[in-house]
């Protein structure tokens, strides 16, 4: 039996850019109105190629890393900062191009952003001779303790794994079948799975809350 050879190609179809929401340019909907250690916004819409996936219908889920650190202000804590982790809901709008150019068009919409949080209290860093301020970020409550993209937010007593430290670098991000939780991997070595209680409308669209629990 003779086999033949396939050659598949990607095709481009489309480009689509998302710099702004109703929040304003290069602003996210977690309402953070906070700066960070660097000088940045906590509310920064950038970095979402951590990771990414379908959600339902025309809604997709995407992964920010760690915070902004790609300005060095200090190499102590690996110039991280104190970003609350988060993902965004993102709707995008394919339509047929009528024009020149690109067959398609692809206007994306940030719909919403969640924060990570555990019920649990978490290991933040102190701080001390690092240069910078502790690690727990200014809306930390009782009941609901953030996590970090500071890098001295861990127990150094404990392996890189340990469910309590507050770091966590997101790596990847995965929605159930159901709609009702979200999976999240960290680059430390933990999964997380988010306990959302959220399943997808009869549009085939997901409306997240704005904050996540996350069990440790």
């Amino acid at each position: 039996m003779a086999c033949s050879e396939a050659n598949g190609q990607g095709v481009l179809l489309a480009r689509g850019t998302l710099t702004e929401s109703s929040a304003g340019l290069y602003a996210d909907l977690s309402g953070l109105n906070n700066n960070l250690e660097n000088g940045a916004p906590a509310n920064l819409l950038a970095g979402l190629a951590s990771g990414f996936t379908r959600g339902f219908g025309n809604t997709f889920l995407a992964l920010p890393d760690r915070g902004p650190n790609a300005v060095s202000y200090d190499s102590l804590v690996d110039d991280t900062v104190s970003y609350i982790p988060r993902f965004h809901s993102i709707t995008m709008e394919l339509e047929p191009n009528a024009g020149m150019g690109l067959p398609f068009t692809l206007t994306p919409k940030l719909e919403s952003t969640t924060l990570l949080y555990s019920a649990s209290p978490l290991v933040y860093g102190s701080g001390d001779l690092l240069g910078v301020g502790p690690g727990a970020p200014q809306q930390n409550i009782s009941s609901r303790n953030y996590f970090s993209g500071r890098s001295d937010n861990f127990d150094a007593d404990q392996n890189s794994g340990d469910a309590k430290d507050a770091r966590l670098d997101s790596a990847g991000i995965r929605l159930s079948n159901d709609g009702r939780s979200v999976f999240i991997s960290d680059e430390y070595g933990r999964m997380f799975t988010n306990s959302c209680g959220q399943a997808g409308s009869e549009s085939g669209r997901s409306d997240f809350p704005k904050t996540c629990s996350s069990p440790t």
